[in-house]
């Protein structure tokens, strides 16, 4: 019964492609398309995660509220959510596994000073 109310949802997967386009496309062109990509999957891997977890909480709380109109409509975007960051986890492990580099984050350069600190 849950499948045939995605649609409501609709919406929220047009604003997250849009977005992810809008993004994608900008990075790319101020840096590189694979800091594009790089953002893009830290990005969305706590967009998703945040968005799912509000909606379940909102979920819950209509469930005990007894609105189930709203509890089919947080539980959709709560699945919706978690879908993409299904997806959004794929698509990092296959960045990572072609692009091994990316794994190390790069260290904080410390300053060598000369003589006394003033």
């Amino acid at each position: 019964m849950i499948v045939i109310r995605l649609y409501r949802v609709i919406p929220l997967v047009i604003a997250l492609a849009v977005i992810a386009l809008v993004a994608y496309v900008t990075i790319s062109y101020l840096r590189s398309p694979l800091r594009a990509k790089e953002i893009l999957i830290a990005v969305f891997s706590r967009l998703n995660t945040v968005g799912a977890a509000v909606c379940l909480v909102v979920a819950a709380y209509a469930v005990f509220d007894g609105s189930t109109v709203f509890a089919e409509l947080a539980g959709s975007c709560a699945l919706i959510f978690l879908l993409a960051l299904g997806i959004t986890l794929i698509c990092r492990h296959a960045f990572l596994k072609h692009h091994p580099e990316y794994r190390k984050k790069a260290e904080k350069a410390h300053l060598i000073s000369r003589g006394k600190k003033r």
